[in-house]
């Protein structure tokens, strides 16, 4: 019921409004603010959700960086020696007591003359032209790491001595025919030449025929062939011991 006062008269107006129509108007208005507030309450969550999207993805990548920085030599992003040994760990236990292992030790011939004569850029863009060339020859299953230095290995799964040393003299051959093309920015400018010619020297071992029950004795036993194979002239690969200085 509404009431209003007529001007200048003591009577009374009244008008009837049904309560259906009033109850519809009380919830039209409140329908209208709910219909705000959901939207808002939409708004709001779809916010919430693109912020912890990209936290959740910043958070991933800062993760996969830190795991890089533990297992990828930053340099070459080659494996380093961290993954190196957790993979001969893993594939140790995996493999079957009569399934070979063996392992190569890469050294680049002379590198301090290369430091020394061209400067240590050319050097760090030797380490990555040698990682590029070689990583793209071994076999999908392999690992190939930056072991130290100017030293590579590569771990070689279900490969006995015969068949990793060809591997090796393909990864030889490879880096004898290839030339590495440096930045003539960074290279000192007394360099005797604008392009690297470089070789490489090979030691390899594998885990049953050298009785080796650790990555320390596999690598112990292919240094001390890549030492044969530097005595002997360098650019060569040396499997067995018969080589060996005495």
């Amino acid at each position: 019921m509404l009431y209003r006062e007529l001007q200048g008269s003591r009577a009374l107006l009244l008008a009837h409004i049904p309560s259906a129509s009033l109850r519809w108007a009380v919830i039209s208005q409140f329908s209208t603010l709910f219909v705000i507030i959901w939207i808002s309450l939409g708004v709001l969550l779809l916010i919430t959700l693109l912020i912890v999207d990209r936290l959740f993805r910043g958070q991933l990548a800062l993760n996969e960086r830190m795991r890089d920085l533990g297992l990828v030599d930053p340099l070459t992003r080659l494996a380093n020696r961290r993954r190196l040994q957790t993979d001969f760990d893993g594939l140790a236990r995996r493999l079957k007591r009569e399934q070979p292992m063996s392992l190569l030790l890469l050294d680049i011939d002379k590198f301090k003359l290369i430091n020394d004569n061209w400067g240590h850029s050319t050097g760090d863009e030797v380490l990555k032209h040698l990682a590029t060339l070689c990583s793209a020859l071994v076999r999908p299953q392999d690992l190939m790491a930056r072991y130290g230095g100017e030293e590579f290995c590569v771990l070689m799964p279900g490969v006995a001595t015969q068949e990793a040393s060809v591997m090796a003299e393909t990864l030889r051959a490879a880096v004898a025919q290839s030339v590495c093309l440096p930045n003539p920015q960074t290279m000192l400018s007394t360099a005797p030449s604008p392009d690297v010619h470089l070789t490489i020297s090979i030691g390899v071992a594998e885990v049953l025929r050298d009785d080796c029950h650790s990555l320390e004795e596999l690598v112990a036993r292919a240094d001390r062939r890549l030492y044969a194979a530097k005595e002997n002239g360098r650019n060569q690969v040396v499997a067995d011991d018969a080589l060996l200085v005495t």
